[in-house]
């Protein structure tokens, strides 16, 4: 479990969590948890922290139980239930849950259950709320219900064309919080998805991971030659295309040098647009990867949003 949010902690505490050998003292935990790795530390720093690190949330994606805890299906009515497959050339999957409804601002909630075990100890979350349609617009009134039944907004940051993104009729919404108040454990996500055409279909997503993870960069790149983005090993990265054609098509990016695939690759089918989705990590000793867009069976360009964690 992870250290105690609020109130008095004694270095009793920070060993139980972090470890070490007696006589315990503040230095012996330098670095550990997010803590800075050298100058001045106080016991409040270790607030909230947790024995986890960013290499061990990673590694726990190659488990179902975990991969599919960060990720709602596609129009947000239940969690993720994927196949969890690792085989590129199968790992495009049909998601066929989209909402087709003459509201042009449906509510969505999604109740994101009982937080995985080696997680549990993890304070706060990151959420994405990711919005394709025909001419859709930002996600308002997003919110998080602990397990208490306590509603919280979330104030997030969108981010579009203006942010280097820019693939058609897409948002994506970021919210990011330290506070055991915003833990993942049982509570309830969800938020206003609009778009402006109201008879059109709509895929909804919510990522949610337990943690603050800061956005470090976006972009696009186009699919005429690769790209290199400045990275870290155990960034999360999702990448996102969308084209202007009818039907289900694998947007196969050309290149994803130092990127493992985490999960299935999902392909969505609006009316006369497709659009694909996937999460990624950075692999280990990696300072950066190469990233290209489609060239098979459609040519499109791909975006990319790069999460680092705080752990």
């Amino acid at each position: 479990m992870a250290v105690q949010s609020s109130g008095q902690i004694a270095i009793s505490d920070i060993a139980t969590e972090f470890g070490g050998s007696q006589p315990h003292g503040l230095s012996e935990y330098y670095g550990e948890g997010g803590v800075t790795s050298s100058g001045q530390i106080k016991f409040s720093d270790f607030y909230g922290t947790s024995s986890i690190t960013a290499s061990d949330f990673i590694a726990d994606l190659s488990s179902p139980t975990y991969r599919n805890y960060l990720e709602s299906n596609s129009d947000s009515s239940g969690k993720a239930s994927y196949a969890f497959i690792n085989n590129f050339a199968a790992d495009f999957y049909d998601d066929l849950a989209n909402t087709h409804v003459s509201n042009a601002a449906p509510q969505i909630s999604v109740a994101w259950g009982a937080i995985p075990s080696d997680w549990s100890g993890i304070s706060g979350s990151t959420i994405l709320f990711y919005n394709y349609a025909s001419s859709v617009s930002n996600v308002t009134n997003a919110f998080l219900r602990d397990s208490g039944g306590t509603t919280r907004s979330l104030s997030l940051t969108h981010y579009l064309s203006s942010s280097s993104i820019s693939t058609g009729d897409i948002t994506v919404g970021y919210a990011s919080n330290s506070s055991s108040n915003f833990n993942l454990n049982n509570a309830i996500i969800g938020g206003t998805f609009n778009k402006s055409t109201t008879n059109s279909d709509e895929f909804q997503t919510i990522f949610a991971l337990p943690s603050v993870w800061s956005v470090v960069t976006t972009g696009s790149v186009g699919n005429v030659s690769p790209t290199t983005v400045t990275a870290q090993a155990n960034d999360i990265v999702i990448l996102f295309s969308s084209h202007l054609r009818n039907g289900r098509f694998n947007h196969e990016y050309r290149t994803t040098t130092n990127l493992t695939r985490r999960g299935g690759q999902r392909r969505m089918w609006a009316i006369n647009r497709n659009n694909n989705l996937s999460l990624w990590s950075v692999d280990s000793g990696a300072s950066n990867f190469q990233i290209e867009g489609s060239h098979i069976d459609v040519g499109t360009s791909v975006s990319y949003i790069v999460l680092r964690s705080s752990l």
